[in-house]
C-alpha cells in the first residue's frame, strides 16, 4: 500500500464520493487515506430537530475533527410542535473553515439574531459562502435580508423557498451591490421586493433564474427584471398555474434575452380532475412562451409534465408543440433545439403509448 502515490489513491477515493460504505472502509485502511475519505464523508452535514441528541454533540465536541471537512451545512429548526433547538445550539457550533454552502429552514430571523452571540455566529458561518438556501424563513425587514447577503462577498447562488418578509421597504443606506449568478424563487412574499431591488442593481449579473409558484402580484416585477437581464440571462425556469399562466405570458418578452440557452417549464398538469385540464389550454401558454424566444444559442427546452395514467398523456398536443420546433420562422428549428420531457406520476412504463 505504501507503494501507491498519494495522487493515485486520492483519485480512487474521489470516484467513491457517493459510496459511503466504501468511504468508511477506505478511512480504516491507513492514516494517509483518512483525509481523502473524510473529505467526502463529511462534505455535507445535516442537523435538524430529529437528530440533535446524536448529531449535535458529535459536531460540537471539542475532540471532534469533523468541522474542517464540512462544505455544505443544513440547519433546520423545530417546527409544528417540535422543539426549537437552534437558538441554544447556534453559539456552540464550531468553526467550519471550508464551508461554502449553507441551508437554513424554519427560522424566525429576528428571534434567532436578537442575541449578539447568535448573530455573530451566523455572520461567521456566512462569510465564505457561495451558496445560500433559505426555506420557510421569516424576516421582519428587507434590510435583514440584504445584511445577510452583504456579509458573504463571494455569494453567487441563492435559493429561496417560502421566505416571508413583513416590511418590504429598503433603507437608502443599503446601496451596496451583490454579484449573484443564480437565483431560485419558490413562493413567499420576499420574491417581489427582492426582484424589485435586483432591478435597481447597476450591472445585472444573474445568468440563471428559476421562478416557481409565481403569484399575480409578482408578474410585473418579473417582466421588468427579465428585460433588465437581457442578454445576460442564459438559463430560465418557469412554473405557475391558473390565471398566472396567461398573465405571465402576456407580460414577459423573451426577445430581450438573446443569450438564452435553456428554458424549463414546470407544472404542466394533465390530471383529468385538475382545474386546468385538459392539457390543451396549458400547452397554449407553453407554446406562446416558446414562440417569444429569439436567442440563437437556445439548445434545450424541458417540459415537466405531471400525470396519473398513461391515457392522460394523450392530451398533450404534440403536433402543436412540434410546429413550434419545426416552423419556418422558428428559432428553435433553426438552432436544432432539443425538446425533453420529464414525466412525473405513477405511469406504467411497460404500457406502450401510441400518439394519434
Amino acid at each position: 500500500m505504501s507503494m501507491m502515490i498519494p495522487e493515485l489513491t486520492d483519485n480512487i477515493i474521489d470516484h467513491l464520493h457517493d459510496n459511503r460504505p466504501a468511504l468508511c472502509s477506505c478511512s480504516l485502511v491507513c492514516r494517509s487515506w483518512l483525509p481523502s475519505s473524510r473529505f467526502h464523508l463529511f462534505s455535507t452535514v445535516v442537523l435538524c430537530f430529529i437528530d440533535i441528541n446524536t448529531g449535535l454533540p458529535m459536531i460540537c465536541s471539542q475532540s471532534s475533527t469533523i468541522a474542517p471537512y464540512v462544505r455544505h451545512l443544513e440547519l433546520e429548526d423545530g417546527w409544528n410542535g417540535w422543539r426549537r433547538w437552534l437558538n441554544d445550539a447556534l453559539p456552540k457550533l464550531p468553526n467550519f473553515g471550508a464551508l461554502k454552502s449553507l441551508a437554513l429552514g424554519h427560522i424566525d430571523w429576528a428571534q434567532l439574531t436578537r442575541e449578539p452571540r447568535r448573530r455573530d455566529r451566523l455572520i461567521g458561518l456566512s462569510r465564505c459562502l457561495n451558496h445560500l438556501a433559505l426555506e420557510y424563513v421569516k424576516f421582519e425587514t428587507m434590510d435583514q435580508v440584504l445584511d445577510l447577503f452583504y456579509v458573504a462577498p463571494s455569494l453567487e447562488k441563492v435559493s429561496l423557498a417560502s421566505v416571508q418578509c413583513e416590511n418590504e421597504n429598503v433603507s437608502h443606506t443599503r446601496s451596496k451591490t451583490i454579484s449573484l449568478k443564480e437565483i431560485t424563487f419558490a413562493g413567499g412574499s420576499l420574491a417581489r421586493p427582492l426582484i424589485d431591488w435586483l432591478c435597481l442593481q447597476p450591472m445585472p449579473s444573474v445568468h440563471t433564474l428559476n421562478l416557481a409558484f409565481v403569484r399575480m402580484n409578482q408578474v410585473p416585477s418579473i417582466s421588468r427584471y427579465l428585460k433588465i437581464l437581457g442578454p445576460k440571462l442564459e438559463h430560465l425556469g418557469l412554473e405557475c398555474s391558473g390565471e398566472c399562466q396567461d398573465a405571465l405570458c402576456k407580460a414577459i418578452d423573451l426577445s430581450h434575452n438573446t443569450s438564452l440557452c435553456t428554458i424549463s417549464i414546470d407544472g404542466i398538469v394533465l390530471y383529468d380532475n385538475y382545474s386546468n385540464s385538459p392539457g390543451a389550454r396549458i400547452q397554449g401558454w407553453v407554446i406562446d412562451i416558446l414562440s417569444q424566444i429569439t436567442s440563437r444559442y437556445i439548445s434545450m427546452v424541458t417540459l415537466i409534465v405531471l400525470t396519473k395514467t398513461p391515457q392522460e398523456i394523450y392530451s398533450l398536443d404534440l403536433p402543436a408543440l412540434s410546429l413550434a420546433f419545426t416552423g419556418v420562422s422558428s428559432v428553435l428549428s433553426e438552432r436544432n433545439a432539443r425538446l425533453r420531457f420529464h414525466v412525473l406520476g405513477e405511469v406504467n412504463r411497460s404500457i406502450g403509448i401510441r400518439w394519434p
